[in-house]
């Protein structure tokens, strides 16, 4: 059985399709498969991307106190101290075991990059180190450094030499970065948190630094430690998921400052018309995705009854759906057009509304086959 769901978070509203068998509920797109378990992380995929760019941006941050970046670095000849993914993820563990016992449990985030170096020597290339996005615990004491005044953590910096065990006194030195993060005059509210989110994902989510060296290839690129994101999910209707749809890529495209766009006969390029679709959309970097949200849905119920769109016919994850639209004509006045399109959830496959096309909807239903489906008989799995 399909559904569609509408998710609003702190930061973000995200629409989607999900299909729920006889074993329970199971997220992803109907017709495919929902991940991949078992396979290798060769790199940092588009989907872990965004996954992460919507986690962040709904997790809580004007909740923790002294917000701070921690960088946790690794010396030069890294690879003598941390050969392989299971070496760097217990150093990543050994680090959150002592914070637990010296200060509680952490509260934070955490991102895995991989530093070029491409002006040191091959085996120096690529080192690893980890970016913590974190709350400080109270006592602890940022201090200034006698030798250059930049801010020191003296317990982190020897917690993770000693983790690492390179006995290299500069790597004490150097291996602990501390930076404040600041969001607002004083340092919380939910005004200014909102940016938190969107900010630290664009400064992890380098690709140049996601280069997965040799013996690396099944390390995690991101985590939370001890927050949950703010979300709350309700089920709606085809027709209020195609009423969304649409502002929430205009609200996307204004965020991003992207536009889709295509060249016309002359070659110029021009706005691209998007042909009716019912695939999932995700907007992140909203003041307040929660509002936003509301108003959406409210506004998307509004226009479903006013225009009467209603689906027509269906079969798996095709879709048939009417649309009764009024218009205003200065010759005639009121004017009442009934629309028809139809499209597959499946697959890019779809028939734009037009006037009076409810034959070739129903047919387009009738015969449409997915290429989703290596039967080809267009039925979600």
């Amino acid at each position: 059985m399909r559904r569609t769901v509408v998710v609003r978070s702190l930061g973000g509203v995200r629409i989607r399709n999900e299909w729920v068998g006889k074993r329970g509920h199971a997220p992803g797109r109907p017709g495919r498969g929902t991940g991949r378990a078992g396979s290798p992380i060769n790199g940092f995929s588009a989907k872990s991307r965004r996954q992460m760019r919507w986690v962040w941006n709904a997790l809580p941050w004007e909740e923790l106190d002294r917000l701070t970046m921690l960088t946790l670095t690794y010396p030069a000849e890294w690879r003598s101290w941390c050969p392989d993914a299971s070496t760097l993820k217990r150093h990543l563990r050994a680090f959150r075991e002592r914070w637990r016992r010296k200060w509680g449990a952490p509260r934070g985030t955490w991102a895995l990059e991989f530093q070029p170096r491409e002006n040191r020597p091959l085996e120096q290339q690529y080192a690893p180190h980890f970016h913590l996005y974190i709350g400080l615990p109270e006592g602890a004491e940022i201090e200034d450094d006698r030798t250059d005044g930049r801010p020191v953590w003296e317990w982190a910096r020897q917690a993770w030499w000693e983790i690492v065990g390179s006995g290299d006194r500069a790597h004490r030195y150097w291996g602990v970065h501390v930076r404040a993060c600041f969001y607002g005059p004083s340092g919380d509210g939910r005004k200014n948190a909102k940016r938190v989110g969107d900010y630290l994902w664009r400064e992890s989510g380098k690709l140049a630094q996601k280069v997965v060296p040799e013996g690396f290839s099944n390390c995690k690129w991101w985590d939370v430690w001890g927050m949950e994101p703010v979300e709350h999910e309700q089920e709606i209707g085809d027709a209020e998921f195609v009423q969304m749809r649409r502002p929430l890529r205009r609200k996307r495209d204004e965020v991003t400052g992207v536009r889709v766009r295509a060249r016309d006969v002359d070659g110029k390029l021009v706005p691209r018309r998007r042909e009716l679709s019912l695939d999932g959309l995700t907007v992140t970097n909203l003041s307040d995705g929660m509002k936003f949200g509301d108003q959406l849905l409210r506004w998307a119920k509004q226009e479903v009854e006013r225009m009467g769109k209603i689906v027509i016919a269906s079969r798996g994850p095709v879709v048939a759906i009417s649309w009764i639209h009024e218009r205003w004509d200065p010759q005639e006045g009121r004017v009442t057009v009934t629309f028809y399109g139809a499209a597959c959830r499946s697959c890019a496959a779809s028939l734009p509304f037009t006037a009076g096309g409810e034959v070739a909807a129903r047919r387009f239903v009738r015969e449409h086959r997915c290429p989703q489906k290596a039967d080809g008989s267009g039925r979600a799995a």
